[in-house]
């Protein structure tokens, strides 16, 4: 499906851990890591970063761990994840 079809729902992020009392939810780009975490399937959406960064903000949690467990992947905490927030809202305008 196109990703500008998906309503993003906060509540349907999947909370891996607490960092100081926030959440830290999880994003995955290798299929793999995601299949190694959840073996018999998870409800996923596909969606671009210039979608999901203005939400994760809004939602103020404490990091976003990228294929946790995988072989490439890091972790984003709520600074980071301010400033692509803010280059989202820079570079498109406020466009949808």
């Amino acid at each position: 499906a196109d990703d500008g079809d998906i309503v993003l729902d906060p509540r349907r992020f999947a909370v891996v851990e607490d960092l100081h009392g926030d959440a830290v939810v999880a994003a995955f780009t290798e299929p793999a890591t995601l299949a190694s975490r959840h073996p018999g399937g998870a409800r996923c959406a596909r969606v671009v970063g210039w979608r999901l960064f203005p939400l994760l903000h809004q939602l103020r949690l404490g990091s976003l761990r990228i294929n946790p467990g995988g072989r490439f992947g890091g972790e984003l905490y709520r600074h980071e994840i301010e400033t692509l927030a803010d280059a989202v809202q820079r570079t498109r305008g406020g466009r949808d």
